[in-house]
């Protein structure tokens, strides 16, 4: 989504077509994913204001889900996380994040849903939501402004009539679909990034 936002803003007359549809691990169709604020089952903490001067694990800075949502959260929560937590980590990797938080090596962290299921699993069931910090569109499909307008409605109504269990299975692996939205649908990565500045 923010690669989209990103075209878009530098090639104003960009296609939006279609938003991708996947199935997420617990076998909803979505066209959106969600943010979390992750702690240990065993932490005991309640609220962000038991995170005061604890130790919190970002996945790096361009990330959407692991740093640029659960960021705008916390500030309009009034945190600036660089003051407000003790220690600061970029783990770079989801799998990481919540690895660090379920071994007890930092208190908190910024996931998304899938990551968060997958590290459950694998560490029976030791991390539970904080906050939820926002809900994230998926990837958007565009066609540049040299393409014909036929061209863009042909390619539109393919992707919407396209489903996994077609016979089309062999030109996409994850989509399971694709879902007409609009580009205003992406306002809110929009807002984000505007409002989140990285290094």
């Amino acid at each position: 989504p923010a690669s989209y936002v990103e075209a878009k803003a530098e090639i104003p007359g960009l296609y939006y077509l279609a938003t991708v549809v996947y199935r997420n691990k617990k076998g909803e169709l979505t066209d959106h994913y969600s943010s979390y604020i992750v702690v240990h089952k065993d932490s005991g903490y309640q609220s962000l204001e038991d995170l005061r001067d604890k130790r919190f694990a970002f996945t790096e800075f361009h990330s959407t889900s692991g740093y640029l949502y659960p960021t705008l959260y916390l500030q309009q929560k009034g945190i600036n996380p660089e003051h407000y937590f003790s220690q600061l980590f970029m783990l770079k990797r989801h799998s990481k994040v919540c690895a660090a938080i379920a071994k007890k090596r930092v208190d908190a962290g910024a996931t998304y849903d899938d990551a968060l299921l997958d590290a459950n699993a694998k560490f029976n069931d030791q991390l539970v939501v904080l906050a939820e910090s926002g809900k994230i569109p998926n990837d958007a499909v565009a066609a540049g402004t040299h393409v014909s307008n036929d061209v863009v409605e042909r390619v539109r109504q393919a992707l919407l009539s396209y489903r996994k269990d077609s016979f089309r299975n062999h030109l996409f692996d994850g989509p399971q679909g694709f879902r007409a939205r609009s580009d205003e649908f992406y306002d809110t990565v929009r807002k984000v990034r505007s409002m989140v500045p990285t290094p």
